[in-house]
């Protein structure tokens, strides 16, 4: 892997490879495949504005508001931004930050692994993975909602409630399998 930090003081390298080195094993073991050398090119950034400003002058524009970190199939590069030491209760500490980094590192060996796949299939295993479906089926639907408000102000009510109900076909789908 090879890290490319935009502040050169920081030591924020080395809790992404705690991460990864503790989490690697348990990605593989569920794909059932053996283990293969990670070719990443991980970027970490300042803050959450840098992540997206950096991601925009490495030519991806289409990012969404809320968007922290990501996988980028296109350069093969895990993207995340250094947590502020003490938080407000609005922003990432460290620690909830790591399943972030595990999260997306899910998304990277997944790519490795099977190439180009559904988006939905993509985070359905992504979030079975790193816990978030032991939330609950209310917590998805509203966490769902809140992150995308645009687009569901966008849609009419009909569009809506089929848009609802698709996800939550989905989500149900996720519990039943």
């Amino acid at each position: 892997m090879k890290y490319i930090v935009q502040n050169s003081s920081s030591t924020y390298q080395t809790v992404i490879e705690e991460v990864i080195n503790q989490n690697k094993d348990k990605i593989f073991d569920f794909f059932e495949h053996v283990e293969i050398d990670l070719p990443f090119n991980v970027y970490i950034y300042d803050s959450i504005e840098s992540l997206v400003e950096g991601l925009h002058k490495r030519g991806f524009s289409k990012e969404p508001d809320y968007m922290c970190a990501c996988f980028k199939d296109e350069d093969c590069s895990l993207n995340f931004f250094e947590p502020k030491d003490k938080p407000n209760e609005n922003e990432w500490s460290k620690d909830d930050y790591k399943k972030v980094i595990f999260h997306e590192l899910v998304h990277g060996i997944q790519f490795l692994i099977y190439g180009y796949t559904s988006e939905w299939i993509n985070e359905g295993i992504a979030n079975y993975l790193d816990g978030t479906y032991q939330k609950g089926i209310p917590w998805l639907m509203e966490n769902y909602i809140k992150n995308n408000q645009s687009l569901i102000k966008k849609r009419s009510k009909k569009n809506l409630d089929a848009v609802t109900m698709i996800v939550m076909i989905m989500l149900i789908s996720c519990f039943v399998i």
